[in-house]
């Protein structure tokens, strides 16, 4: 009996579990449709795919920042000293995440897990900085870009207007003007038959909880079958 009654309670405990994960899946996925074969082809996807979905981002849109800051290499270094696969600067790394064992300034190969040159936390930096300056200017992509480029402060100063409000005007900036239309489209190419597939689990995963809660109910019941058949047995003995 404290056997059967321990094994419902795992069983019906993870199945509830298992129902809630299935559910936020279920909600991820119908809201989005499948990602185009250009982005499944794209070096690092399931990190991409991952930590997107955490800002509220478009996958193919952190896919074509890569591929404009690092050609996918996440080893690179710039001139001006920025790291890895999203070309962070250390400040910025420091910046988003602050309880970082790495400082963010020594050369490649990464020097652990949570590493400016780690493709996964670089990734999860990256996005989070991105998604921090979209939400500074409003949403718009294109000064999201130019500031994620050339800077926040340098966008700020060249689109705000007299009155205060935030207008569309780029830095006079050859680079970061060039930049802007490289990565928009990068982004334009990647986004071919919709909005990509940003659940946060893979569609295997997601496939998988479903068939589990499913089958958890039914594990529940069977047990509370043996243990009702055990019980009537012990009465037909006495």
């Amino acid at each position: 009996m404290v056997f059967l009654t321990a094994a419902i309670a795992v069983t019906w405990g993870l199945g509830y579990m298992v129902t809630v994960e299935t559910l936020q899946g279920n909600a991820l996925l119908s809201e989005y449709v499948e990602i185009g074969s250009h982005l499944a082809s794209v070096p690092h996807l399931e990190p991409i795919r991952v930590h997107a979905a955490r800002h509220g981002l478009d996958p193919a849109l952190v896919a074509a920042i890569i591929s404009q800051e690092s050609g996918f290499r996440a080893n690179a270094v710039s001139p001006a000293g920025a790291r890895g696969l999203m070309q962070l600067l250390p400040s910025t790394w420091r910046h988003v995440r602050p309880s970082s064992a790495c400082p963010g300034t020594h050369g490649p190969p990464a020097c652990g897990p949570d590493c400016i040159f780690d493709p996964e936390a670089n990734i999860a930096a990256g996005t989070a900085y991105f998604a921090e300056l979209l939400r500074e200017f409003d949403g718009n992509i294109v000064l999201a870009f130019a500031a994620y480029n050339a800077g926040r402060s340098a966008v700020r100063a060249y689109a705000t207007g007299p009155d205060g409000s935030l207008g569309e005007e780029l830095p006079p900036f050859r680079e970061t003007r060039a930049y802007v239309t490289r990565v928009l489209s990068f982004w334009v190419g990647l986004r071919a038959g919709g909005i990509p597939d940003v659940v946060t689990l893979s569609i295997e995963e997601a496939r998988l909880l479903r068939q589990l809660a499913t089958i958890m109910p039914g594990v529940v019941l069977g047990l509370w079958g043996l243990f009702a058949l055990w019980v009537l047995r012990r009465l037909e003995d006495r």
